[in-house]
């Protein structure tokens, strides 16, 4: 169960019990239960205020730090709908005892069957402030972007990515997700694009080992990942941010290598994607970008390697060709090329491995029959 609706059970749970056990609350005079119950109705009501202009400062600060598609997570946020509407029916409540106590007043025979209304109110007006405490907490915690991403990453589903018509519109499930990334690194926030890029890699695997993707599905998810993947690598190679490039280098050769076992589209378009971005660090001829374009080859390479294990001839060969690829612009970079030449060797290795063992198993399996 989870845990607003033990929130939302307590109330409900009140309003059960303390009718039947009207007998055990002492009496009270009629004035100060009418006192009481206009204060706590004036103090939610301010209380109400208070949570209306909170959420509104915390959604403006998250979408102007993170992103505009934030808001979606307060909207959809239980706690605060049921707060509003808490309240609501707990003033209206406590006015219609208050109306009750005044017919008390005059004379009418009710203030016996109030007993248990002006406790009550009286509880659900201490609920109140008590909710109050568990909101700002929660609102808090949708501030930390720990939470936020959590949150986030729940909408990034194989139904939510198959929705999408092109890569970042309104029902892309990545789109939020890579705004954080952006807005950190406009922010000089490393740590918090580095947890944006690792979500992203984190829950694409995810997905993958979780369903089953055909060609077309494949092919939808890979043109919806990688335009937003290439966005970030080029801003963090124009700002000069190795850090970035490398790390976001290291989660598309995870996604590779993890769909090179059974989801040849995604690992081809991965290794398509490292060589891109790979010919474009080569052409900038800058030494800073030297260990880039290392880690970039050895990503292809690992991809090339895997994807050689599997018998997958069409990533293992593109690998290869978009090693070469990079090794042409990089040519006078003699430790880059031997990096490539180290690589594309390793790969031709592996493919003769993975041509060995094919063949035991097919022989195995012609054997076998005879063997039984």
């Amino acid at each position: 169960m989870k845990r607003e609706y033990v929130y939302y059970i307590i109330p409900l749970i009140a309003i059960g019990i303390v009718p039947q056990f009207d007998f055990l609350f002492p009496s009270i005079d009629t004035d100060s239960a009418r006192n009481m119950i206009s204060a706590l109705v004036q103090s939610e009501a301010a209380i109400m205020a208070i949570v209306v202009s909170l959420s509104l400062v915390a959604v403006q600060l998250a979408a102007s730090v993170y992103s505009i598609r934030i808001i979606k997570i307060f909207k959809r946020m239980s706690l605060y709908w049921f707060l509003i509407y808490y309240y609501i029916l707990s003033m209206s409540y406590g006015l219609w005892v208050i109306i009750g106590i005044r017919k008390a007043d005059l004379g009418s025979d009710v203030l016996g069957f109030l007993r248990a209304d002006i406790y009550l109110s009286y509880f659900l007006g201490a609920y109140a402030l008590i909710l109050l405490a568990i909101y700002i907490r929660n609102v808090l915690d949708l501030l930390d972007l720990t939470k936020i991403l959590s949150i986030l990453s729940r909408d990034v589903t194989k139904e939510g990515i198959l929705l999408v018509e092109r890569s970042g519109d309104t029902n892309d499930p990545l789109k939020p997700i890579v705004d954080i990334v952006i807005s950190s690194m406009n922010r000089f926030d490393e740590g918090a694009a580095d947890e944006g890029l690792s979500l992203i890699g984190e829950i694409i695997i995810k997905v993958l080992d979780d369903h089953n993707f055909n060609d077309m599905e494949q092919k939808k998810l890979s043109t919806i990942l990688f335009p937003h993947v290439e966005i970030i690598f080029n801003l963090a190679l124009n700002k000069r941010d190795e850090s970035i490039c490398d790390k976001l280098v290291n989660v598309i050769e995870a996604i590779g290598k993890r769909s090179a076992e059974r989801d040849c589209i995604i690992a081809y378009e991965s290794a398509q994607f490292l060589g891109r971005v790979g010919k474009k660090a080569a052409e900038i001829r800058d030494p800073l970008f030297d260990d880039i374009i290392i880690n970039i080859v050895l990503a292809l390479t690992s991809i090339g390697e895997k994807a050689a294990t599997k018998n997958s001839e069409t990533v293992s060969d593109a690998s290869m060709s978009l090693l070469g690829a990079i090794a042409d612009i990089a040519k006078d970079r003699p430790k880059i090329i031997d990096i490539i030449d180290k690589g594309q060797s390793s790969i031709g290795n592996a493919r003769e491995n993975g041509t060995i063992q094919k063949a035991g198993r097919q022989a195995n399996q012609a054997i076998s029959p005879y063997g039984q």
